[in-house]
């Protein structure tokens, strides 16, 4: 399983399909999906979501790229897929949280 893990971390932005990645781990989807989850204690595309998440927090504090580029470098096609996949993590949108991380800075 740490295969599919460095898969993910490696191809984050354009993720295969569950069944192509378990071929390319050298496994059956059932299997990957069993496994995966009693390794890292989510699935696969939990894995991936949270990778992607804790990406993005890193890009927004310490980065000033637009709020849709850093959707794109995570593999988000829409800028809005993005902003609710973030506000559905973190409960405020991309742009909120990067203007309250700056204040944050500012007042420290």
């Amino acid at each position: 399983m740490d295969n599919a893990r460095t898969f993910i971390h490696h191809n984050y932005q354009r993720m295969p399909s569950l069944h192509r990645l378990a071929l390319l781990v050298g496994t059956n989807e059932c299997t990957l999906k069993k496994c995966f989850k009693q390794s890292f204690g989510t699935t696969v595309f939990g894995y991936l979501f949270n990778l992607r998440m804790e990406m993005a927090v890193q890009l927004l504090c310490n980065t000033d790229e637009p709020v849709s580029t850093i959707g794109y470098q995570l593999g988000y096609e829409h800028q809005s897929h993005f902003c609710t996949a973030f506000k559905r993590k973190y409960g405020v949108s991309p742009s909120l949280f990067r203007d309250q991380q700056n204040k944050a800075v500012a007042s420290a």
